[in-house]
């Protein structure tokens, strides 16, 4: 018989006076609620963590997600035509509303399929929780919809309390803290500085056209390089928009949002739609209920392109509402949204879910950095920088080390099913890149800089390097492009975008990795991780690392343009980041 542990849950940010705690009866609903921790003398044995790796269920999550996404676009479409007296397509609001929809709704099914895992390791007998009112947290614009769901406290605590309420509303006591200052209900200084997030939307918009209205591409937010850019203008007689004019929507109080939420009937079944449906009110950004007749105003007065063959961009379409809204018209006469891959992609399970299926989704092409087939695919190259032939690696006793960290947001933003989160990651990351630093050699470790891609507005991960490694040096240039050529090798300790950039631009990298920390991948993909780790270029081992770098640090010319590190790199970048020194001709190929 399995005999679950009666416990009492803390969903809020650490508290160091409860009772509770003390006596050990309740524990922490997870790793991210602790602050200001040294996350290598931190135990989380004070929280709860239900992570596991199961790729059977991180599948059927990415089929029923997908089924979630579709019935709830066509039910809040319909609904916003209704309100706003549209007839828009459904394509049309998905490119408008999409990348809200799809990561609120992850948002809340990782913190449901959560509780669905703790229920199955303990009892719960209390929630201890603080009050937020959810009206201080509707969001404005899908910019702040974002970070709130993938980085702010209150949007985590206010889902789990809204969950518990609407699941064990008779098995689970709820008890809200008195006396708690919460400062939730506002967004830190901190978080602001860092994602500059504003509780009110500011649109930038053309007031001046210097398109021709016979302008066949629009290029608008692309990944283009300078270079590039002007070639493609000059073969195309292209031109840009010079003059930008900004304005900002002050936010509107009306009965609208009342009138959108009647319109949705909720289903008789207790189910995860039905719970979207029910806290839908308290989400859609305000950009798409109250402010969207002033996005229809200015998208009036705004000299955008007329009737372009092509739109092209890489990240218009994430958070510039009213490029969207322009995009969401142009469909509807025959113009082709291209979005241009902007960073690593095309490898996880699941056609990319997680990472670019919505964007080769609302797009007619999907310009891939590399041949690797998906669905709606077209084969490109690395866009930030071409033109010129690559040339060997050479050596430079001048030239220093990089180690290229990340910190993950110390939240849960990944599916349970399928990676680590938060500060589990961040902590395994770290173990990772000490055990690294503490195999070098003194002559090795002095020429060490540290660069952190940080997307994490917790400083745990950066105070605990700092903390154990007070002399470490950090290169702290915004533009990494800017910085390539002052190094000889470059570690990585996570397949992000820099390692694609790198190995397309030819510069030695080797790989620290841990497949826990990472989504899971497609088969192609893993049988370049097995050529990566035959030969040197990935280590599962840091001590390895360390030693393979002592070993060949002085040497790296013989080992990285060796003809057998040559054609596995080459054969990577084909797939996934393909340099290349004709990329006009490419772009003429695609676009005749």
């Amino acid at each position: 018989m399995n005999f679950q542990t009666k416990i009492n849950v803390i969903n809020l940010s650490e508290i160091k006076n409860l009772k509770l705690l003390k006596k050990k009866e309740a524990l922490y609903i997870g790793p991210w609620c602790k602050k200001n921790t040294d996350l290598l003398n931190e135990s989380f044995q004070d929280t709860i963590n239900v992570y596991s790796i199961d790729i059977d269920k991180h599948k059927k999550d990415i089929v029923f997600l997908k089924k979630i996404y579709s019935s709830m676009l066509n039910m809040i479409a319909k609904n916003l035509n209704t309100i706003h007296n549209k007839e828009l397509s459904n394509k049309s609001w998905e490119i408008l509303i999409g990348r809200w929809l799809s990561t609120w709704i992850k948002h809340v099914y990782y913190r449901w399929d959560y509780i669905n895992k703790i229920k199955k390791k303990y009892i719960i007998k209390k929630l201890i929780s603080i009050k937020i009112n959810p009206n201080h947290l509707i969001p404005s614009n899908t910019h702040e919809a974002h970070h709130m769901y993938r980085g702010g406290d209150s949007s985590s605590i206010l889902t789990f309390n809204q969950i518990f309420k609407y699941r064990n509303k008779k098995n689970i006591k709820i008890s809200f803290l008195k006396n708690l200052k919460n400062n939730n209900n506002k967004f830190s200084k901190k978080y602001e500085e860092t994602f500059n997030v504003k509780k009110y939307t500011t649109l930038s918009y053309p007031r001046f056209n210097m398109f021709k209205n016979s302008c066949k591409i629009f290029l608008y937010k692309s990944e283009f390089n300078l270079r590039l850019q002007f070639k493609i203008r000059k073969y195309f007689k292209l031109y840009s928009p010079f003059f930008f004019s900004s304005k900002r929507l002050d936010e509107k109080q009306n009965n609208i949002r009342d009138r959108f939420n009647k319109l949705f009937i909720p289903h008789r079944e207790n189910n995860f739609e039905n719970f979207l449906i029910s806290i839908l009110r308290y989400n859609v950004p305000k950009i798409f209920l109250e402010n969207f007749n002033d996005l229809n105003k200015l998208y009036l007065r705004s000299k955008w392109p007329n009737n372009p063959k092509y739109i092209i961009t890489s990240y218009g379409q994430y958070y510039d509402e009213l490029f969207k809204f322009y995009v969401s018209n142009q469909i509807n006469k025959n113009t082709k949204l291209c979005v241009l891959q902007h960073g690593y992609g095309n490898m996880f399970l699941g056609e990319d879910f997680w990472n670019a299926y919505l964007d080769r989704k609302i797009s007619d092409i999907y310009l891939s950095w590399g041949g690797v087939k998906r669905k709606k695919n077209i084969s490109f190259f690395y866009p930030r920088i071409s033109g010129s032939e690559i040339k060997n690696y050479k050596f430079n006793m001048k030239k220093k080390i990089l180690l290229l960290t990340y910190s993950f947001s110390n939240a849960l933003l990944e599916p349970p099913n399928g990676i680590l989160n938060g500060d589990i990651t961040n902590q395994k990351n770290l173990v990772s890149l000490f055990s690294f630093l503490n195999n070098t050699n003194k002559e090795i470790f002095n020429k060490i800089y540290i660069r952190n891609q940080n997307t994490n507005f917790s400083s745990n991960f950066s105070d605990s390097l700092v903390k154990h490694y007070p002399l470490i040096k950090f290169d702290k240039n915004k533009r990494f492009l800017k910085i390539i050529n002052n190094y000889n090798i470059f570690i990585h300790i996570f397949f992000g975008t820099t390692f694609f950039e790198l190995m397309a631009l030819n510069k030695p990298s080797i790989i620290i990795y841990n497949e826990d920390t990472h989504l899971p991948f497609d088969k192609n993909f893993k049988s370049h991780i097995k050529k990566f780790k035959k030969n040197n270029i990935l280590f599962e081992n840091q001590k390895l690392a360390a030693k393979f770098l002592k070993k060949n640090y002085f040497v790296l010319e013989n080992w990285w343009n060796s003809r057998k590190i040559q054609k596995i790199r080459k054969d990577f970048c084909k797939d996934y980041c393909l340099y290349t020194n004709k990329d006009i001709e490419i772009f003429k190929k695609v676009f005749k």
